[in-house]
């Protein structure tokens, strides 16, 4: 299992290596509401409250929810624009609905698996004592230097 930011080449890997995936909450969440305010000044009125709805499920994050945000998707209007031409808001937001009904069961794995954490923070506070370390020390000058600094870290298991 790997908890990871919302970064599509995460998923590849994750289906390559057949292992779990849980999507960091805290990236979804953001991704995802900086996407429904930004589409919140360009799509018709009459679509905002497929906003709300689309911020409701990701906000509670319910086991039907990717059917939910399927059904959502139908209901808007198709793809108007050439593919060489840029997406419409209206395309835009059925483009988010399709990827969010997609990934949903990797937005929700540590609601069924308690041992997952649901975001990926602690990984990030590693890496951040790590890019520290390397910054202040220029870098590790060996293998067995930068397994000393992960074991300082708490993050490295052998």
């Amino acid at each position: 299992m790997i908890v990871t930011d919302d970064l599509s080449s995460y998923k590849l890997v994750a289906e390559k290596l057949q292992l779990g995936h849980q999507i960091c909450q805290f990236h979804v969440r953001r991704s995802v509401g900086k996407a429904l305010r930004e589409l919140q000044e360009t799509i018709p009125k009459e679509w905002l409250w497929v906003l709300e709805e689309t911020h409701s499920l990701i906000d509670l994050l319910p086991p039907e929810g990717s059917k939910t945000l399927y059904a959502l998707w139908k209901q808007l209007p198709g793809r108007r624009s050439k593919r060489n031409q840029a997406r419409s808001a209206m395309e835009q937001l059925r483009d988010l609905l399709l990827r969010l009904s997609q990934d949903w069961p990797n937005y929700c794995t540590f609601q069924s698996e308690p041992q997952i954490p649901w975001t990926n923070n602690s990984t990030e506070r590693a890496i951040g004592r790590m890019k520290m370390r390397a910054r202040t020390v220029r870098g590790y000058e060996s293998w067995s230097g930068m397994e000393s600094g992960l074991l300082l870290a708490g993050t490295y298991t052998s």
